[in-house]
């Protein structure tokens, strides 16, 4: 049996971790490569690829997926999949697949090391040195420390990497809580967490730390209303999806010492302008959409990508996919 398995991809330098596998499981199969601008390859060979394996930015609208004629599945380098017509995948009855749990570790640690950032102040303290400032002295123009036991943090979305979080904060003393109305109480307890409402996790956390899927329901969930809920010390943590939070509102919050400040890792537009408000903020600690990213879990997103394809093509229905449970 041969075929043509399609990948379209701007990212990775190389491809020989999928190549070593493809040639392993499927050697009969050629292995053809696009960038974001693949239309004129989807005419040439695209519309006859068996199948597909795409960067998480990819652009796969309804046009595109009811035009192919023999693709077995959709496989995405990573867990969101919101660039995908799911609805046109399901007409032609096309798997679409992601790799849901590749960096939970490495997500959970990120938040961590934003909660320790704001604990610990060590930036304002490294900065007080050339103040020649030492000590307790150096409080005079550095920021008071804070002590992370028994701090509050509010997960929002108590999924793997929620959970992931939340094992960890309290391995540290912290007092965790949590909102997620499609989880079971069950699910809280099994962790030590207390469930709580939306308002109430606002109210009393020091930290609040988004883990939710960005959806036309969860598009700028967060804004003006929450931050005037939180303590005016209190930390906002986004490492899930730009969009959820307002980011005007959130600059406005933090100028009007509403809140204390943010951690984000996603923004709404990434890369963003060098001019975005975001980025002049001191109290905004801003990075480049990385938190996924250790050499392990890039390891582990590709073969895992490549292996649902192998799977599909087989004919094994991949545990993956999220639309044809």
């Amino acid at each position: 049996m041969s075929g043509i398995i399609w990948i379209i991809d701007e990212e990775w330098s190389d491809y020989e971790i999928e190549e070593e596998l493809i040639k392993i499981n499927l050697p009969d199969y050629e292995i053809k490569y696009s960038q974001k601008s693949y239309e004129k390859d989807l005419e040439i060979f695209g519309k006859n690829a068996d199948a597909i394996i795409c960067q998480i930015d990819i652009d796969m609208p309804a046009e595109v997926i009811r035009s192919l004629e023999n693709c077995k599945i959709i496989s995405i380098y990573g867990t969101g999949y919101e660039k995908v017509d799911v609805k046109a995948a399901n007409e032609k009855k096309i798997p679409v697949v992601n790799v849901p749990n590749f960096c939970t570790e490495e997500v959970s640690d990120h938040v961590m090391a934003f909660i320790y950032y704001f604990c610990k102040k060590v930036h304002s303290y490294t900065k007080s040195l050339f103040s020649e400032r030492w000590g307790i002295d150096a409080v005079a123009v550095a920021e008071m420390p804070r002590r992370l036991q028994g701090a509050i943090l509010f997960v929002v979305g108590f999924g793997n990497i929620g959970m992931a979080v939340a094992r960890k904060a309290k391995c540290l003393g912290m007092e965790v809580v949590a909102y997620d109305p499609y989880v079971s109480k069950d699910s809280f307890g099994a962790l030590g967490v207390r469930s709580v409402s939306w308002e109430t996790g606002f109210k009393i956390a020091d930290f609040v730390s988004i883990f939710t899927r960005l959806t036309p329901e969860t598009k700028l969930l967060i804004g003006m209303e929450e931050f005037k809920m939180m303590k005016n010390n209190a930390v906002l943590i986004n490492t899930s999806r730009g969009g959820i939070v307002n980011e005007t509102e959130l600059v406005n919050a933090i100028d009007k010492g509403i809140i204390a400040g943010a951690a984000l890792d996603v923004l709404t537009t990434e890369p963003p302008d060098a001019q975005n408000e975001i980025l002049k903020r001191e109290k905004i600690l801003v990075t480049p959409h990385v938190s996924y990213l250790t050499r392990e879990s890039l390891i582990e997103l590709r073969e895992k990508t490549t292996n649902n394809i192998i799977m599909a093509i087989k004919g094994q229905k991949s545990i993956m996919s999220v639309n044809q449970r």
